[in-house]
């Protein structure tokens, strides 16, 4: 059957994007699951997708970075892909927009993307093979017109 296995992390998990351009520009970041030995057929990674996954980073660069206060709300800068369940996949089988740019907005901040609580997802584990599965994620910022 199914088997979720939740990653081990000790604080947050977080993509993050400088975009200080001053523009209305387009850009996305993108994963894709990279099996480097006994892949897992099927299996992918999941993350968390809504509307308090992406925060702007305003701290100064001079005190401590604390998320209670330095992490605010992103006013609709940049967004998640579009999710039915709350959540996004990152597979093997082609890259996963994750994040994009609003071309509506203008973009001057560093925008932190939360993974929240990312899982590995094995739909049917008597696929996986005996050994040791190793994978590594490719992230792909894209900026380019649409």
């Amino acid at each position: 059957g199914e088997q979720r296995l939740r990653f081990n992390k000790k604080q947050s998990l977080n993509i993050g994007v400088r975009d200080l351009s001053q523009s209305k520009s387009y850009w996305s970041v993108s994963g894709q699951l990279n099996w480097l030995r006994k892949e897992i057929p099927g299996a992918y990674i999941q993350i968390e997708s809504n509307k308090d996954s992406i925060k702007k980073n305003i701290n100064d660069n001079v005190n401590n970075f604390d998320s209670s206060h330095d992490l605010v709300d992103a006013n609709e800068e940049v967004s998640t892909a579009p999710s039915n369940d709350g959540y996004l996949k990152i597979t093997s089988s082609s890259a996963n927009r994750l994040i994009e740019a609003n071309t509506d907005k203008t973009h001057d901040d560093i925008y932190d993307y939360n993974l929240g609580n990312a899982s590995l997802v094995i739909p049917d584990t008597k696929y996986v093979q005996e050994g040791e599965h190793t994978a590594t994620v490719e992230w792909n910022l894209t900026n380019a017109p649409q």
